[in-house]
């Protein structure tokens, strides 16, 4: 059965899971801010993030990153959770108390196209 783990406490993630690099102003950054910045040609602004779409903070590819405004990232993340909470309510994420949410053997069949 696939897995899927949804995270809900973006406010709670350790920094240190970021890989760090330096950018030419020699400043330490987030590996990921520099390819986002390098991406949009031009330095995060104040307020701004870096958001890894598919949600692999590991995953700092160029297509995978996109800069938001704080607010806008905290809404997306919000209807991330939403959509969670909606396939949860629709039986289609179970939740166990050692793995989180999975998907449940009904989307898995979906998925498959069974």
């Amino acid at each position: 059965m696939k897995e899927l783990h949804i995270d809900t406490s973006s406010r709670f993630r350790q920094k240190s899971t970021y890989e760090s690099c330096f950018n030419s102003k020699g400043k330490r950054v987030s590996r990921h801010t520099l390819i986002a910045e390098q991406k949009y040609g031009r330095t995060l602004q104040k307020g701004e993030v870096v958001h890894h779409i598919d949600g692999n903070r590991q995953n700092n590819h160029a297509k995978n990153l996109c800069v938001l405004s704080r607010r806008k990232h905290n809404q997306i993340h919000k209807q991330l959770e939403q959509i969670a909470l909606n396939l949860y309510r629709k039986g289609l994420l179970t939740f166990k108390e050692d793995d989180g949410y999975i998907i449940s053997q009904q989307m898995e069949k979906d998925l498959d196209g069974k």
